[in-house]
């Protein structure tokens, strides 16, 4: 969750929880023109690209309350006031089933797979070697003060280097990224 509007902080949640990592979030994020990036990271080289299983992506319009992270990850009783885009994978599409019509595309040649561990619904998007997938309808998209990037992910193999999970660009290139190093 990123919040300069009230808290002037970000914070990371696993399985539902504050890991209690922070960051200071001092101003509106800036608004860049790349597209959202699921599963790769573009300019990043494949190198930096996320192998393994992604589910449920989820985009807010605000910072959301620890409790409201936990509903994402303990129920089926999910937030849905400031969503901007939910990308569930189950038609085996990178479709936003949100109803605001964000819809992405497949980058590379990622596969949609059902039973998989990471699963939250019918279907994963399982990524590897640059591929997952691109919402090109979120380029110039003013995050502001505060928003929330959820998604849940299942690295499968990893060489030590940074793997980007959900992002708007590579490093100094885009405004957010979620890596796993």
């Amino acid at each position: 969750t990123y919040d300069a509007a009230h808290t002037n902080s970000a914070h990371f949640y696993h399985n539902g929880k504050d890991v209690g990592i922070t960051g200071t979030a001092s101003k509106p994020m800036k608004t860049v023109a790349n597209s959202v990036q699921i599963g790769f990271q573009e300019g990043g080289g494949t190198l930096e690209d996320l192998t393994g299983y992604i589910d449920s992506s989820r985009l807010y319009a605000k910072s959301l309350l620890a409790e409201e992270v936990a509903a994402l990850f303990d129920s089926e009783r999910r937030p849905e006031n400031f969503l901007i885009a939910h990308f569930a994978y189950d038609d085996g599409s990178c479709k936003d089933v949100s109803g605001n019509r964000r819809h992405g595309r497949p980058h590379g040649s990622p596969s949609f797979v059902s039973g998989t561990a990471a699963a939250v619904g019918a279907k994963s998007l399982q990524v590897s070697g640059g591929s997952g997938c691109e919402v090109q309808s979120l380029k110039n998209y003013q995050w502001g003060n505060e928003f929330t990037a959820c998604t849940w992910f299942k690295r499968t193999a990893s060489d030590g280097r940074y793997q980007g999970i959900f992002s708007n660009g590579y490093h100094k290139r885009g405004s957010w990224e979620f890596r796993l190093g």
